[in-house]
């Protein structure tokens, strides 16, 4: 084959590549429409309850309270004697869309007086109600006793309920203490806690309460929609 042959049939060659790649198939072809899921996650939402009960008036008896900010707020209490039934409902509730929950509790009892405050974490042990157990009590390294309670049920929210669960809502003040708790403060801080029930046994969020600060974290409800 002389050269001018050769060259003729390279080029018929290429024409022959580019026809090949730049064609569109013309075999029986189809395709779906997309599809674009959406998900949103889920949250859970709780409070703190510590209040007066809603009946609470202070001529009813000689121990008076006050809580200014209004429910859940702090509350003071005065002229508490020998003998009396203090007023206070102290739980955890579960907000609106919140998932079904665990609950937990931490109670500080703080005074100077060290047998005051032992005397009243005994107190709240013995006002604590049905449900509730307690997992924890721990000396502080500066001031008070830590105890640490859990609710061993998880709950869902319900609209027909009040969905409030009280860890104690009266304190009794033992007879038996005389003069030595004369003039003595004692204070009682409570936080709760909660953590998701799906996935999470009774037994795991038990030790996850061991150590609140590095398990638990404070949920914010967002101030606009999150866009998927």
């Amino acid at each position: 084959m002389n050269k001018k042959n050769i060259l003729t049939a390279a080029v018929s060659l290429s024409l022959v590549a580019c026809l090949s790649i730049g064609a569109t198939l013309a075999y029986f072809t189809d395709q779906t429409e997309t599809v674009q899921n959406t998900f949103t996650t889920g949250k859970v939402n709780i409070d703190v309850i510590d209040r007066l009960p809603d009946d609470y008036a202070d001529e009813n008896q000689a121990w008076k309270a006050d809580q200014p900010g209004g429910k859940d707020t702090p509350i003071t209490y005065e002229h508490v004697q020998p003998g009396d039934d203090l007023d206070k409902i102290v739980g955890v509730e579960l907000m609106n869309g919140s998932e079904e929950s665990w609950l937990g509790m931490k109670v500080v009892v703080d005074s100077a007086d060290a047998n005051l405050e032992s005397g009243i974490a005994n107190v709240i042990m013995a006002a604590k109600k049905a449900g509730w157990e307690l997992v924890e009590t721990t000396p502080l390294t500066a001031n008070g006793t830590e105890m640490i309670f859990a609710y061993n049920q998880a709950v869902t929210y319900d609209a027909e309920l009040s969905n409030i669960y009280e860890l104690f809502t009266v304190l009794h003040i033992p007879e038996e203490w005389g003069n030595e708790i004369a003039n003595a403060n004692f204070s009682i801080t409570v936080q709760g806690f909660a953590m998701q029930a799906e996935h999470v046994t009774y037994a795991q969020f038990r030790e996850a309460l061991s150590d609140t600060a590095a398990n638990f974290e404070t949920y914010v409800e967002p101030t606009t929609p999150v866009e998927p």
